[in-house]
């Protein structure tokens, strides 16, 4: 691993470690647990020329080496389900990769257990 990637998966993990989310996925009796970033938008303007962005969608944020196959899973069409410590269980909608391709953003939606 390059210099550039061993500092972009340190700051990663710095942040989720000071400001991220314990997250659980529980996928075919096998349970997935790792540090996410969550966002649960507060602010409902919208933002000019961004047609992806929905003010009232949360989300979040993790990184390559957790929830292995999360991403998959949801573009295959099953119906993936996260539980965040301390903000509830949401049902996952879709899962992008970001433009490092080591990154994801999966977008949730507030769902029952």
């Amino acid at each position: 691993m390059n210099i550039f990637d061993s500092l972009k998966k340190q700051a990663f993990d710095v942040v989720t470690d000071v400001m991220g989310y314990n997250a659980t996925w529980l996928s075919e009796s096998i349970t997935h647990v790792g540090k996410v970033g969550f966002k649960d938008p507060s602010e409902k303007q919208e933002l000019s020329g961004i047609s992806s962005w929905n003010p009232d969608e949360p989300f979040m944020e993790y990184r390559i080496g957790f929830f292995e196959n999360l991403k998959t899973r949801v573009d295959n069409g099953n119906l993936e389900h996260v539980t965040i410590e301390g903000i509830g269980y949401f049902a996952v909608v879709e899962v992008k990769t970001k433009y490092d391709g080591e990154t994801f953003i999966a977008r949730l939606r507030h769902a029952t257990p």
